[in-house]
């Protein structure tokens, strides 16, 4: 997958470990809250702190994120928020249905203002956290980020979704996008063994959706 994807996933994916107690976070949060009307920068660190205070276990670590990235869109600093939007919407219980449906909604609204890159990071989370629960929504995720590869010609990251998409066996309407987007792809490169194989995998989708 390109560099930007891979950079997004780590930055989606990271954790922060914790380092104090409920106490401290608290008290933490009441002094970033005391700064809501303040500078943005006086605000981003004191919000930053709140998370120094806890983990992303703790609620407060989720509203300190949230609190963060509209600290950032206040002062036009889009790409910085919405990767912290991103952070925060796939926080919490692992099991929560409506994670996943709260990053495709972010992910959509960035696209439609134009913003690819900052699509990214919701999308690339989405994907993972929906798979078990909601895959519905993993194969939208998926189909999604194909798509901004195949505007980007992405050669390399098309083959990983789709051979994501069957390895996880996504819907086969899914397969079938993936699978022809990349044998797009590769007619336009030339490649014309892979276009036929890609042809040959969205035909067996099709086989097993029409059963």
């Amino acid at each position: 997958m390109s560099r930007l994807l891979a950079l997004v996933a780590v930055l989606v994916l990271g954790t922060t470990p914790s380092r104090a107690g409920p106490l401290e976070a608290r008290a933490a949060w009441e002094r970033a809250q005391a700064l809501r009307a303040g500078p943005w920068r006086a605000r981003v660190v004191a919000l930053r702190a709140v998370r120094t205070e806890t983990g992303p276990s703790d609620s407060l670590y989720t509203r300190a994120l949230a609190a963060e990235a509209r600290a950032l869109r206040d002062v036009q600093r889009g790409h910085g928020a919405a990767a912290l939007e991103a952070r925060a919407a796939a926080l919490g219980p692992p099991r929560d249905p409506e994670r996943a449906a709260r990053l495709l909604t972010q992910a959509r609204a960035l696209l439609s203002e134009g913003d690819r890159a900052a699509a990214l990071a919701p999308l690339l989370a989405a994907a993972e956290v929906a798979r078990h629960e909601v895959p519905w929504h993993a194969d939208e995720a998926l189909e999604a980020l194909a798509r901004l590869a195949s505007e980007d010609g992405d050669l390399a990251a098309l083959r990983l979704l789709a051979a994501r998409a069957e390895r996880e066996r996504a819907r086969p309407s899914t397969r079938i996008a993936l699978w022809g987007a990349l044998g797009l792809a590769a007619l336009e490169a030339e490649s014309r063994p892979e276009a036929e194989a890609c042809l040959a995998r969205a035909e067996r989708a099709f086989r097993l959706a029409a059963r």
